[in-house]
């Protein structure tokens, strides 16, 4: 009776695993770790692209809004401080000046692949660290006093987060901008 449930070993062999179980289980093993890991790093290329596109989706945002807002409310600086009357290379310019509605003189420029500021004393940097600008250019029109000031800047911006390039995020920016005052 207590002999039914017990198992019987023919004599001269030991309980355990063969050689070839122990192989088809590692392989089994090796199989489906594999296939975890390379879950993982892919979720995780794909977050840091996420990061890198997000990244630089803020910062066109920021410039966008913040272009929009100066032209509009402003107007382009022809006087001596500006353009000096007119404005050269038919339009096309790195450097936008604008007078503010209170008066001041704006200066909008591109250095060292960052867009700057320049407003009094000071200068501040309008795009954040983690990405760089290229071919940052404004046409302005009319070219010279008179008329409504219309105003196009394009850029190439990318993310600098990553340190592989294939996960970097690069954007080609346009945006045409009036301003509300006639001349």
């Amino acid at each position: 009776m207590g002999d039914e449930g017990a198992k019987k070993i023919l004599p001269g062999l030991t309980p355990g695993f063969t050689v070839i179980e122990a192989v088809v289980a590692m392989a089994v093993f090796t199989v489906v770790f594999g296939g975890i890991t390379a879950a993982f790093l892919s979720v995780m290329r794909i977050n840091e692209k996420a990061r890198a596109i997000r990244t630089v989706e803020q910062n066109v945002r920021f410039v966008s809004e913040f272009m929009a807002r100066e032209i509009r409310n402003g107007e382009v600086d022809f006087s001596p401080t500006g353009y000096n009357g007119t404005i050269p290379t038919q339009g096309k310019v790195t450097t936008l000046y604008l007078k503010s509605i209170s008066g001041e003189t704006l200066r909008i420029f591109f250095a060292d692949g960052k867009l700057q500021l320049a407003k009094g004393a000071g200068t501040t940097t309008l795009t954040g660290n983690d990405v760089t600008i290229s071919n940052f250019l404004f046409y302005i029109r009319p070219t010279s006093e008179g008329n409504q000031d219309i105003i196009t800047f394009s850029y190439v911006i990318s993310s600098n987060t990553s340190s592989q390039t294939n996960r970097g995020a690069s954007m080609n920016v346009q945006s045409t901008i009036a301003a509300r005052d006639y001349n």
